[in-house]
């Protein structure tokens, strides 16, 4: 049994499926038809702060391991110093 043409009429006016043939923003009346590029523009920064912020962590993390590393320096440079001005008495 076949479909009567009614059905099979397809109208070249009505917009297809989102990205088939004819699916351009002026072709379609769909409404979210603009949104993929407001998307790409929301998201245009969102690399650059996302490294922004990893770079002031890994700072941040430099920051102290160079108090630390400055602090063991300074109190082993001074525990030195300590123990040759006693071996020198």
């Amino acid at each position: 049994m076949t479909a009567p043409p009614s059905a099979i009429h397809h109208d070249a006016a009505a917009p297809g499926p989102p990205g088939g043939p004819g699916s351009t923003p002026e072709a379609s009346n769909h409404a979210g038809a603009h949104r993929p590029r407001s998307r790409r523009r929301n998201q245009a920064g969102e690399g650059v702060i996302s490294t922004a912020i990893a770079v002031l962590v890994i700072a941040c993390i430099g920051i102290g391991l160079w108090r630390g590393f400055d602090l063991m320096v300074n109190s082993a440079s001074q525990r030195t110093r300590a123990q040759v001005e006693q071996i020198g008495r």
